[in-house]
């Protein structure tokens, strides 16, 4: 499992490589930054496992929160997924979009959404391919 799932990972660093985020952090008022410093990305392509960052993450989100990552991957064609900025689900899917996993959309949103702190992601190709052998570990009890 782990040897299938680190050729997975290679796999996607080769896609996110020029799929990174160039933009800056955004730091949430509890200080935690909701994009991965651009260490994060170099970080992968020596230790492709990346698991303490993404479990971390993962393990921060309800039921609730999994279930609309889960619900777009069930979904055909692109399904736009909309959260609170810094929120569990922010993090967590900034991860995936540093990976080329998800994108960000926030830009595609009206103003007045927003203007409320509402992010805003969809699933890349990659990312419909790539998540459901990922989220099944990361998604156990």
């Amino acid at each position: 499992m782990i040897r299938c799932a680190g050729a997975v990972f290679a796999a996607m660093i080769q896609l996110a490589a020029g799929a990174c985020r160039a933009e800056g952090h955004i730091y949430c008022p509890d200080g935690a930054s909701r994009l991965p410093d651009r260490s994060f990305v170099a970080a992968a392509r020596e230790d492709l496992s990346m698991g303490p960052r993404l479990r971390d993450a993962a393990e921060q989100l309800s039921r609730g929160n999994r279930s609309v990552l889960l619900a777009a991957l069930d979904s055909q064609g692109a399904t736009t997924m909309m959260t609170v900025a810094c929120s569990a689900n922010d993090r967590f899917w900034s991860l995936l979009a540093n990976l080329g996993l998800m994108r960000d959309t926030t830009a595609d949103l009206a103003d007045a959404l927003r203007d409320t702190g509402a992010v805003a992601y969809e699933l890349t190709d990659a990312g419909r391919q790539v998540l459901p052998d990922l989220l099944t570990p990361l998604f156990s009890p």
